[in-house]
């Protein structure tokens, strides 16, 4: 028997200035702060020898995930220099503006329930 959980991203990542592209802010930084994307679950596996030289082999594992993420840029500030479309929110003068840190959400929060199992009979003439 054995359980697990496991988270699947990092908190953060840096891709680094490209010195042959002129006008690179700087290389492109981002945040998981906060985010919750793991696995978890367990597994049970099962060895039985029974008369006969019949050998009897069972097991199953379930796992889910649970998740919820949101990604935020922190380099380069200026979100026109993103590669992606950051969303706009409302001004005082009737126009939009891009959100600061151009806050994406990474992961849809969903979640899904998986379940296996196996069961093996082996006969052997002769046990060794």
């Amino acid at each position: 028997m054995r359980s697990y959980t496991v988270q699947l991203f990092p908190t953060s990542a840096f891709f680094p200035r490209d010195p042959n592209v002129q006008g690179d802010p700087g290389g492109l930084h981002f945040s998981f702060a906060g985010q919750t994307v793991f696995r978890g679950g367990g597994t049970v596996d099962l060895d039985v020898n029974l008369p006969f030289n019949i050998r009897l082999l069972a097991g199953g594992e379930f796992s889910t995930r649970y998740r919820g993420s949101n990604v935020e840029f922190s380099s380069p500030t200026s979100p026109t220099q993103l590669p992606i479309l950051c969303p706009v929110q409302d001004t005082a003068m009737g126009g939009f503006s891009t959100v600061a840190g151009c806050p994406r959400a990474y992961i849809t929060d969903t979640g899904r329930i998986v379940g296996a199992g196996y069961v093996d009979a082996q006969w052997h003439r002769c046990r060794s």
